[in-house]
């Protein structure tokens, strides 16, 4: 099955975020808009991915500024997960 990750901020400080995913298949994703997500949207409208089975780890980098730039906010987050 096919899915999208999508980060929640909660936070008007946020302008980017940096998404790497690493296991099975790398991606590597900069979102300066909401919703920020790993496989990005069209209009609002999310783009799911199917991502091959095994064991990944997501790390959010968070800033304050497009494209990266600005601030860092924060420490970066971790998720880890597996797909059967």
């Amino acid at each position: 099955s096919k899915l999208n990750i999508r980060a929640e901020t909660g936070s008007c400080s946020v302008e980017s975020i940096a998404f790497t995913l690493t296991g099975a298949k790398y991606r590597g994703a900069i979102e300066n808009h909401v919703p920020y997500e790993l496989f990005g949207d069209n209009k609002g409208e999310l783009l799911n991915h199917e991502l091959p089975a095994g064991n990944y780890n997501l790390t959010l980098r968070l800033f304050s500024k497009d494209k990266t730039q600005g601030q860092v906010i924060g420490l970066p987050h971790f998720i880890t997960f597996n797909v059967r």
